[in-house]
């Protein structure tokens, strides 16, 4: 998982620090989930940065968790799962405490810096 400003995306390959990589920020992909989260499918999603893993739109959102329509649900998951088909929308999302630097294309080069932040966004 990579913000990419303020819409979330999937590094298409592992992409060291302070290297360029591919991110997808639209497509149906199967990331962590909270494992004692109910998630039913088509709900929006929390990114829960302190775990790396997506919560329900109940949680609480903290410092640098993402929340809105950026990511939804492809599927239910109960409690005792621990990943889930999300779809990314390339919709601008809500970033706890996060400076807005804007949205980027559908796919894009970025430098990833310590934190796993983009430091710099290319189109391609």
């Amino acid at each position: 998982m990579v913000p990419v400003g303020v819409v979330l995306g999937i590094a298409m390959d592992d992409i060291a620090v302070g290297e360029f990589g591919v991110i997808a920020i639209d497509g149906v992909f199967t990331v962590p989930k909270v494992s004692a989260a109910e998630i039913n499918q088509g709900e929006t999603l929390t990114w829960v940065v302190a775990s790396g893993s997506f919560d329900n739109n109940a949680a609480t959102a903290v410092t640098d968790d993402i929340t809105g329509a950026t990511a939804f649900a492809d599927e239910d998951a109960g409690s005792s799962v621990t990943s889930l088909a999300v779809k990314f929308t390339d919709v601008p999302c809500t970033v706890k405490s996060y400076v807005n630097h804007g949205s980027g294309p559908k796919s894009c080069r970025a430098r990833i810096s310590q934190m796993g932040q983009v430091r710099y966004l290319y189109r391609r």
